[in-house]
C-alpha cells in the first residue's frame, strides 16, 4: 500500500477459485503431459487471509471473479465476510440467469466482462 500510496485498497477480487503451481515459467506444466500443474491452496485460504485486511482496514471490500454458484456458497458457508461483487463473462450470448438471480439473492453485486 505504501508504494501505491494508498491507505486502503477498494476492492480486492480472487480471478480465479484455483490457481497454478508456482515455478519459474508462468504457467507450469507437468512434466510427464501438456496438462497445467495447479495449486493445492484452497481458496478459502485465500478468502479467510482477505478477510483479514477487511478487519484491519486494509481493503474495503472482497469479491471473487470466474466462480460458480457452488463455490459463492461455499464461502458464504465457512466464512464471516460476504462476497461483495462477482465477476463473471456476462453479455447477450452468455446470459447466466440462473448465477446472476442467485447472486441477487445473496446480495452479491454481478459485474460483467467481455
Amino acid at each position: 500500500l505504501n508504494q501505491l500510496k494508498l491507505e486502503y485498497i477498494d476492492l480486492m477480487l480472487i480471478h480465479w477459485p484455483s490457481g497454478y503451481e508456482e515455478g519459474s515459467e508462468p504457467f507450469p506444466k507437468r512434466p510427464d503431459s501438456d496438462k497445467m500443474r495447479y495449486s493445492d491452496e484452497d481458496y478459502l485460504t485465500t478468502w479467510k487471509v482477505l478477510e483479514n485486511f477487511v478487519k484491519d482496514g486494509k481493503i474495503r471490500s472482497i469479491g471473487v471473479s470466474n466462480f460458480n454458484h457452488k463455490q459463492i456458497e461455499r464461502i458464504i458457508a465457512n466464512c464471516a465476510v460476504l462476497p461483495a461483487v462477482l465477476q463473471v463473462e456476462l453479455h447477450p450470448y452468455f446470459q447466466q440467469k440462473k448465477l446472476r438471480s442467485f447472486c441477487k439473492e445473496k446480495g452479491i453485486v454481478v459485474t460483467a466482462y467481455r
